[in-house]
């Protein structure tokens, strides 16, 4: 049952020849109830039959009736909804029609596999011959020659079509159950099949991110990579809380490999964690180079040492030539300048002398590096800073979950021809949305006539999704005047206004872009109040001054609520003087935040979108 759910849900992605985002699509559309139907659609999402494949969903839904060319083909198309999938599909059925014999419907279903036009050819004339010549054939159409030719006409003609991209059944369960089986432990032991999966796209970053995004998706945490908990591949964990956790792999670290991974868990293994840079270094052999042990400084596997990651980068040439003598030192039976750290703490002595030499690393740089070396954003999304904002908006999933409903609903009763009619059903599915991204990339085109367009790459904390946007919006959303930079550009976090609707030709869903906003210049333009929360431990007469000179130096029109929490469930909202009204924007939040700390923040937006 859990394994049929997963299929129903299209969440496949991992599953062997199921895990395309269309055929995700269909298997949403189909609903499939058991091994056969992943078995029809496997054979069936192929260049050529994907044309029936709407056919047989509406079949097995019976949103269309199931008809037959003649009577004695149901018995071998009714499992597939009057669809002929499968080359045995023919050669049970030129048996019941035609009488062909075992040989005669094998070499068919050969000339069928390999096209053979000229064998097909051949075969006709004895196709023709078998049905006049049978009464099962002929009963059914009271023994009209010219009625019975038609249907053999007919019939061959689909034979014909289907001959472009016969699949055999045999090879279709093959692939279904091996899909199956994947399922059942993806839907069983998720944690465990996850791992495995990612591991096995290592040395593959955009496979490798994408299965990682759809681990978290599913609800398990990915944990730090850390040279003191990580394995070489990706490892499931137990979380303190009872959940469970997906621990980042070491050779899944770009840079590093399975040679390096394996050397540095090995070396662990045998002789214990690693207490301090200086240990880790001088522990490793020749597997381990520079640009490895750069890379898991980068992207925060040696934090467990005490120290933070530019220190760690700053040091490490020096750390390195050291760690290189004090193993010749060992080698000689002398005694290592790192064997002068203190015997009591050792770790804390060395990581104090390392954080003060260098200040840490920014935080927006600190995300680059994880995005580029783990393949996505470890420390935090970099649009969580504006969460006070974005969760006044549509998600990204939201939106990306608008355009999956709607592309079915058209999928279900496509919209053709540009009738008055056909254009106000297509203006009947617009709807308006409001959604807060991080433009992760761009990728600029050209239009033949040289017209500049783009696609961009959006995503928030929990979804990515790409967005089209041609030249004519494209031209209006650069010119808006309300920022300097160029609004479309990738490392922003933005505001978007969009509608989403059927496309011009009616059969897919389509996102069109209208506007586009700094997200931190949303308040300022958006915002009709804003909230301040304050916990009344925290109450002080010097808090309240601060506060009082943060609200008159930052003066607007944008009404001030204050919130009291008295405790964790109770809180009283007092509506500050008009007086002390003021303009949310950026300086005004770094401000207020300085004064209350993070998250006592909140907008109330004028008609904001949301679901």
């Amino acid at each position: 049952k859990e394994t049929m759910e997963l299929f129903q849900r299209g969440e496949t992605t991992g599953l062997f020849q199921f895990e395309s985002e269309g055929m995700k699509k269909h298997l949403r559309a189909l609903n499939p109830s058991g091994l056969d139907d992943l078995v029809a659609m496997n054979a069936l999402y192929r260049p050529g039959p994907m044309m029936h494949i709407e056919r047989f969903i509406n079949g097995k839904q019976g949103r269309e009736k199931i008809t037959y060319e003649h009577p004695l083909m149901e018995p071998y198309l009714k499992n597939t909804y009057g669809v002929t999938v499968y080359q045995e599909q023919v050669m049970l059925m030129s048996r019941a029609l035609a009488n062909f014999t075992r040989g005669q419907s094998d070499t068919l279903r050969k000339a069928m596999g390999k096209k053979k036009a000229k064998i097909m050819a051949e075969l006709k004339s004895s196709f023709e011959g078998g049905c006049l010549s049978n009464p099962a054939f002929m009963s059914p159409l009271k023994g009209d020659k010219k009625a019975a030719m038609d249907v053999i006409g007919k019939i061959w003609r689909s034979w014909e079509a289907f001959a472009q991209y016969a699949f055999n059944k045999s090879h279709s369960v093959c692939y279904a159950y091996i899909a199956y089986q994947t399922g059942y432990l993806k839907a069983h032991y998720a944690p465990e099949y996850m791992g495995a999966q990612i591991s096995s796209e290592i040395g593959r970053p955009e496979k490798l991110a994408a299965f990682i995004n759809e681990a978290i998706s599913m609800g398990y945490e990915m944990l730090a990579p850390s040279i003191n908990e990580s394995g070489a591949t990706f490892l499931p964990e137990k979380l303190p809380d009872g959940g469970s956790g997906i621990r980042y792999g070491l050779a899944g670290v770009k840079g590093v490999g399975v040679g390096a991974a394996e050397s540095i868990v090995n070396e662990r293994k045998k002789n214990g964690p690693y207490k301090t840079f200086s240990d880790f270094l001088e522990r490793q052999d020749s597997a381990v180079n520079k640009k490895a042990i750069e890379s898991l400084i980068l992207c925060g596997a040696l934090e467990c040492l005490g120290c933070h990651r530019a220190a760690l980068f700053e040091a490490l040439p020096k750390a390195m030539t050291a760690a290189s003598a004090a193993r010749k030192d060992k080698e000689m039976g002398q005694v290592s300048m790192f064997d002068m750290w203190s015997e009591d703490e050792p770790s804390d002595a060395e990581a104090e002398q390392l954080n003060k030499s260098v200040p840490q690393m920014s935080r927006m740089e600190m995300l680059s590096y994880e995005k580029d070396l783990l393949g996505f954003y470890l420390s935090g999304h970099p649009i969580a800073k504006y969460s006070a904002i974005a969760s006044s908006f549509q998600s990204v999933s939201q939106i990306d979950a608008m355009l999956r409903d709607l592309g079915q609903q058209l999928n279900e009763n496509p919209m053709t021809g540009d009738d008055p009619g056909m254009r106000r059903r297509r203006k009947d599915t617009r709807r308006q949305a409001q959604f807060c991204a991080f433009i992760s990339d761009v990728a600029n085109k050209l239009t033949k006539d040289g017209n500049k367009w783009c696609v961009l790459t959006v995503e928030d904390a929990e979804c990515k999704m790409d967005i089209p946007v041609f030249a004519k919006t494209l031209a209006s959303l650069s010119g808006n005047g309300l920022d300097p930079q160029p609004p479309l550009q990738k490392g922003r976090s933005m505001f978007f206004g969009a509608e989403i609707g059927a496309s011009f030709r009616g059969n897919e869903a389509s996102i069109t872009l209208t506007e586009c906003i700094p997200i931190e210049m949303v308040p300022e333009k958006m915002a009709r109040g804003v909230t301040l929360t304050i916990k009344t431990a925290d109450i002080s007469a010097q808090k309240l001054k601060e506060l009082h000179e943060v609200l008159t130096k930052n003066p607007g029109l944008v009404q001030v609520n204050i919130t009291l929490q008295l405790d964790p469930k109770t809180d009283v909202t007092l509506a500050a003087s008009q007086d002390l009204s003021v303009l949310p924007d950026a300086h005004f939040a770094a401000a207020a935040e300085k004064v209350l700390g993070k998250n006592c923040l909140r907008y109330q937006i004028r008609n904001p979108s949301r679901q």
